[in-house]
């Protein structure tokens, strides 16, 4: 995946982000929500997240290297809503900076335009999705009730 992003970067201007809704960086989010400004972010590196988030591991190897293609961050928006963020890198680092990060200022603002106070830290496509996979899953429930019913007949 790492290849294909280093394609993309290098021939087209790419925006991909990945929100992190559960787990331990988003819990250890919550409990850092106080400590950081609205409109900060923290770069999460190895030393960080071995310290903090995975205490119990040790590794050298940057974190996530050999399944992740980005480098993940926490990010509060001007609207105090909390975001476990992975941005896509050209390379794993173990202590990414902020120019590791593609796009990134241009990602965090789109994340902070497309709040949605429907659900908690949610945005705007990801509920619009979620709507549709679960209208399409309640439709084919009744639709195989439906049929059942008919087929006893």
């Amino acid at each position: 995946m790492r290849k294909l992003i280093t394609y993309l970067n290098k021939k087209y201007k790419i925006y991909l982000v990945g929100l992190e809704k559960s787990g331990s960086f988003v819990e250890h989010a919550e409990q850092i929500r106080k400590k950081i400004p609205s409109k900060h972010f923290l770069l999460l590196g190895n030393k960080y997240i071995y310290k903090y988030i995975i205490p119990s591991i040790k590794n050298d190897d940057p974190y996530g290297c050999s399944s992740y293609y980005s480098h993940k961050l926490i990010f509060k928006s001007e609207n105090n809503n909390m975001y476990v963020v992975s941005i896509p890198n050209v390379e794993a680092k173990a202590e990414p900076q902020i120019t590791d990060y593609i796009n990134i200022k241009e990602i965090l603002h789109n994340i902070t335009a497309l709040k949605c106070d429907l659900y908690y830290n949610s945005i705007i496509p990801i509920v619009m999705v979620n709507n549709l996979v679960s209208i399409a899953n309640t439709s084919s429930i009744i639709l195989t009730a439906f049929a059942q019913e008919k087929v006893k007949q």
